[in-house]
């Protein structure tokens, strides 16, 4: 696995039910939900409330999106948690670049995106 493709995951249970791949923030010490502001993390499978999920944190991942992206976009979360194209919203972290172009969701299909969330976004355990 090249240096580029490492993943920092954290294993933590979900506050509330989750999808794969949306933008989650803890809500007391431990438990994640999912948010459109302050971002720590991207899940990585789905998860019901009170099992444990494992949560990207740093590296590589593949995010949920909900319009499209372009290679080397910043991005942020949307209020569906899933990743859009970052506009300076108030209280929206940028979260990382897309790695690669995404598009949009339709009907019950889910689109995803690869992106990098750098090192310093890492959440203290």
């Amino acid at each position: 696995m090249s240096s580029y493709e490492a993943q920092h995951i954290l294993t933590l249970p979900a506050g509330a039910a989750l999808d794969d791949g949306v933008f989650v923030k803890r809500s007391s010490s431990t438990w994640v939900v999912a948010t459109a502001t302050d971002a720590e993390g991207v899940t990585l499978s789905s998860a019901a409330s009170g099992d444990d999920v494992n949560v990207c944190v740093a590296g590589p991942c593949d995010v949920r999106t909900t319009s499209a992206l372009t290679v080397g976009a910043k991005i942020e979360a949307d209020g569906d948690s899933r990743a859009v194209t970052n506009t300076g919203t108030a209280g929206r972290l940028d979260m990382g670049l897309a790695l690669e172009a995404g598009g949009t969701t339709s009907g019950t299909i889910a689109h995803y995106a690869r992106v990098i969330i750098p090192v310093n976004k890492i959440a203290a355990a």
